[in-house]
């Protein structure tokens, strides 16, 4: 009955087993076992674990059978959908998956991430971004920090998806670190030797300071404003 279950299968799912790939079914880390569907017949399906996913296939474990390789528009929606939400972590170890959940995965993020941080870090979870250019030799900008603090701590601290990020113009570092200490900032803050690296932050280059964006995951400009303002475009009150 076995050999009639697998044989069913291949026909099935019209899968293949290749030399490389016998025997990768101990691969470690995530490796979840669920309930697999057929896109042609959803009456069909069966358990296995998944080991890994390239956009393309799948290699899955049946119980108690060697892996398979499936491509994935064999598989139901559902299926697909899945393997998409979790492609970052197939195969991966634990430590690396708790690496990966610990990073903006967000394109902006990613850019934002991969810049010299003054202070902080970027909220892993965060979808929308309130950029704030700002300097410590500038009045204007040195009045608007208590408040900004403030909707720091009251708001944005708690809100998962919504971080703020000041974009530092001071040429000196240091002068930016003593005046985020005199502030107690808590939010990240970017040197101003790599915002104009950021691609995203390039097209918003203000003309004065202080002055304020919201931005997407994308990096798209949503509002123009200060803190205070933007910040109720988020959807938050």
């Amino acid at each position: 009955m076995k050999k009639i279950f697998i044989s069913a299968l291949a026909c099935l799912f019209a899968f293949h087993v290749s030399a490389e790939d016998q025997g990768k079914d101990q691969a470690p880390g995530f490796n979840p076992v669920r309930n697999w569907t057929s896109s042609e017949d959803p009456s069909k399906s069966f358990s296995g674990k998944v080991s890994r996913y390239d956009g393309k296939t799948a290699t899955i474990t049946p119980k108690g059978k060697t892996a398979i390789v499936l491509p994935v528009d064999k598989l139901s929606e559902e299926d697909r959908t899945w393997l998409e939400e979790n492609a970052d972590f197939i195969g991966k170890f634990p430590s690396e998956i708790a690496k990966l959940q610990a990073t903006n995965t967000t394109p902006l993020g990613k850019e934002l991430t991969a810049s010299t941080l003054l202070q902080g870090k970027i909220k892993p979870t965060a979808q929308s971004f309130i950029i704030l250019f700002s300097a410590s030799w500038c009045p204007p900008c040195r009045a608007e920090a208590p408040k900004v603090v403030q909707l720091y701590n009251e708001k944005i601290a708690k809100d998962p998806k919504v971080e703020l990020i000041l974009v530092s113009c001071d040429n000196d570092e240091e002068a930016a670190k003593k005046w985020s200490g005199q502030e107690n900032m808590p939010f990240p803050i970017i040197a101003k030797k790599d915002w104009n690296k950021i691609p995203a932050l390039q097209k918003i280059s203000p003309p004065a300071i202080p002055t304020g964006f919201l931005l997407d995951q994308n990096g798209e400009v949503v509002e123009k404003g200060l803190p205070m303002k933007v910040y109720g475009k988020t959807g938050k009150k």
